[in-house]
């Protein structure tokens, strides 16, 4: 019988798409020969369930490539926040440059950063959007599952999901009682504790809280100008609640209240990789570094940020369809202070602050599970308000510029911007059968959004006294702007353990104003294309699962960064294409052993950029920056070959049970501007983690170590106009110890 079974698979070799898994088929179905003649109900993987369609649905059936991984896969993968999620989702970067979230995802994204500024890789917890690329950057700390869903999810998201997205869910209360309680203790003096608890306070109502708080003695570097820290975290505090309730039947209440607080000063300046600074700084540079986490900076620097916000979500079952109403109101104020010359010189320093609300309201209406054809129809609505208040440049040493000092007659500028969007949109998509085995999916959503700008700006003489009028109001101004986006995807299972697919879907992420910029005018929307073909197939009854899709983008009038003086901004004018692949294997060895490996490759390129902004490639040389022609070069942050290996082993262990967890993250080099002068050298990072846990699982113990390899990466990076070179890098070698507890 199992032979048959090994000839049927041979079969389709000359005929599958995914006939390269062949060979592989028949090595783990000769293992599982020789090992035992049926294999035992515990050696299966785990089914995965995702709502990437905004229902729930087995990760197998879905036309779209999802990385999808639980809070517990997460834990174990040394994966504590959202930036650390590029270790285990090949083809996503997610960077914290100047305290912002600059994401991007198979060479899609934005390094443009600033209040009002969103990606165009779209974050959402709990089904709501996330705008504040600065309240983007949190830990987990109750976290369920997350999902990341490549390509343009333009239909069922929409709004700024241009070349994907991340969707987060945290963990409900149930009428079950169950307590979480971690503690840690690493290296650099980390402390950190997680709590959560969870349960029944009647019979219709179950309520939950979770907080989690973290701070550090010690930081990664030092600030060799002034002798203190940096890179150290002060407190990185999080706390959650839900109540769920549910009054009838047919009706769930679900409310959701969230804060959080960071201080740390993770955002000192330096030269990264093929930088260099001002040479009359040269004085003030130390002659060695200690590591790539030291800096030289006359301006200590500091992050602060806080954010929070509550969200009502009421579902209901009408008999024929189910019908949910989403409406979340968010806040964040943030506070920076770093240096700009990346020197122990007072050339130039930067106050920013910032304050960001925004408010969403979404109402759909879904078909029922089961339904012959299902479908989602909704209306979104959106309005957020972004502010500097000011963002604020000082002048020192001037005599240090190449230029005279009479160029710069003033010791400080402030820039006071104000922007406001308000966006609504109405969407629909439904996925029928047209044959016995092949269903087509259609979606379909028009977008409309109106962006507008006030502000001012400022300028101060040497001794802080206003120069007169410079404070005058800009008038307001304002633009609209509207797109329709769609999908159309053709699914057809080959069997029930292979299905086979092809799908067209485009995104819009809609222009706007730079908020640092009012002369600058609007920028354009951009706008992607994308075409993809895949396979998702079982194997072994579901010991192996092998996703494999191809993709090509066409990318038009992209949002790239642009630097003038003191302020960031966005441009237009970039044409770009994308082309690639992705492969996700996993596989069930034995009981206690799993094998996943992803792995991306990518080529993606400006097609034309006749105004990028171009830096000099001499290292030690600083020349202003210049425009010109990018036509050719990469993306920035597009790898060309990027690769994950996970192994996860369970089993029995000084009378509990232990698990083994190891992570191997390869990164290919790739370009941080669109000039590719300053690159992001290859790497390759290994997590990995021991867990114990009391057979009763009760109690346990964990020793974890994060980036085993000590690679400094690049975190964030940014080109002034002077042509100085700013990067900062992410977290070296970590390691600790954690104590658990559980009781559910």
């Amino acid at each position: 019988m199992k032979l048959n079974r090994i000839c049927w698979r041979t079969a389709y070799c000359t005929t599958m798409p995914v006939g390269l898994l062949c060979a592989a088929n028949l090595a783990v179905a000769q293992a599982d020969s020789d090992s035992a003649s049926v294999a035992g109900p515990d050696v299966a993987l785990q089914e995965v369930v995702v709502t990437a369609q905004k229902r729930s649905e087995r990760l197998s059936d879905v036309p779209v490539t999802v990385a999808a991984l639980s809070g517990n896969q997460l834990a174990s993968a040394g994966v504590s926040n959202i930036t650390q999620l590029n270790v285990v989702v090949p083809g996503l970067q997610v960077q914290n440059s100047v305290g912002f979230a600059i994401t991007h995802l198979r060479g899609i994204g934005s390094t443009a950063i600033g209040p009002g500024v969103e990606n165009p890789i779209a974050v959402y917890v709990d089904g709501v959007y996330y705008a504040s690329t600065q309240s983007s950057l949190f830990d987990f700390n109750d976290v369920q599952n997350v999902e990341v869903l490549k390509g343009p999810q333009g239909t069922l998201f929409g709004r700024n999901a241009t070349g994907g997205l991340i969707q987060i869910t945290t963990l409900n209360p149930t009428q079950a009682t169950v307590v979480k309680a971690d503690v840690s203790y690493g290296n650099y003096q980390t402390a950190k504790a997680d709590l959560y608890v969870g349960g029944g306070l009647t019979d219709t109502l179950a309520a939950d809280i979770s907080a989690q708080i973290s701070g550090a003695g010690q930081g990664w570097g030092t600030n060799l100008a002034n002798g203190r820290e940096v890179y150290r975290s002060d407190l990185n505090l999080g706390t959650r609640s839900k109540w769920v309730w549910t009054p009838i039947d047919t009706t769930k209440i679900t409310l959701a209240l969230d804060y959080a607080r960071q201080h740390n000063s993770n955002i000192p300046f330096r030269q990264p990789p093929g930088g260099g600074n001002l040479p009359a700084a040269a004085p003030y540079l130390p002659a060695t570094y200690g590591s790539q986490w030291d800096a030289s900076n006359d301006v200590q620097p500091l992050y602060i940020n806080e954010n929070g916000g509550a969200s009502l979500r009421i579902a209901t079952d009408l008999g024929h369809a189910d019908l949910v109403n989403i409406a979340a109101y968010r806040r964040a104020a943030t506070t920076l202070n770093f240096d700009l010359d990346d020197s122990a010189a007072p050339i130039q320093g930067a106050y920013l602050h910032s304050d960001e609300n925004q408010f969403s309201e979404e109402l759909q209406l879904l078909a029922k599970p089961g339904s012959t054809i299902q479908w989602t129809t909704g209306v979104y609505y959106f309005h957020s308000q972004s502010q500097y208040d000011p963002s604020r440049v000082t002048f020192g040493q001037l005599a240090f510029y190449p230029a005279p000092p009479s160029v710069y007659p003033f010791g400080a500028l402030a820039v006071y911007g104000f922007q406001t969007a308000e966006s609504i949109a109405g969407y629909g998509q439904a996925t029928m059968p047209i044959l016995s085995r092949t269903n087509l999916t259609l979606g379909l959503r028009y977008t409309h959004e109106v962006h507008s700008l006030a502000g001012s700006l400022p300028f101060f003489l040497p001794d802080g006294s206003l120069i007169p009028g410079t404070d005058t109001p800009f008038p307001e101004v304002s633009k609209a702007f509207q797109g329709v986006t769609y999908r159309a995807a053709l699914d057809h299972h080959l069997t029930k353990d292979a299905m086979v697919y092809g799908s067209v879907s485009t995104g819009f992420k809609s222009g706007g104003y730079n908020t640092q910029a009012y002369a600058d005018g609007p920028f354009k929307p951009e706008k992607l294309t994308a075409y993809e073909i895949g396979s998702k197939t079982e194997w072994f009854s579901h010991r192996l699962e092998a996703n494999l899709a191809a993709f090509f983008y066409d990318y038009n009038d992209i949002q790239v960064q642009k630097v003038e003086g003191a302020s960031t901004g966005i441009i237009n004018g970039a044409t770009a294409t994308s082309r690639g692949a992705d492969l996700d294997l996993a596989m069930k060895v034995t009981s206690g052993l799993t094998i996943t490996g992803s792995a991306e490759y990518l080529l993606a390129t400006f097609k034309s950029f006749p105004n990028a902004p171009l830096s000099n490639p001499d290292v030690g040389a600083t020349t202003p920056l210049t425009v010109g022609s990018a036509a050719g070069n990469d993306l920035p942050y597009a790898s060309r070959w990027v690769f994950t290996a996970r192994g996860d082993y369970a089993f029995p262990f000084a009378g509990g049970n232990g698990d083994l967890n190891v992570v191997v993250n390869h990164v290919g080099s790739y370009a941080v501007e669109p000039d590719n002068v300053v690159k992001q050298p290859a790497y390759t990072k290994l997590n990995s983690s021991f867990d114990w846990y009391t057979a009763s699982g009760r109690y346990g113990v964990s020793l974890w170590g994060r980036n085993l390899t000590n690679v400094a990466s690049i975190s964030g990076n940014i080109t002034s106009v002077r042509g100085v070179r700013q990067g900062q890098f992410e977290a070296p070698r970590t390691y600790g110890i954690t104590f658990n507890y559980r009781l559910q």
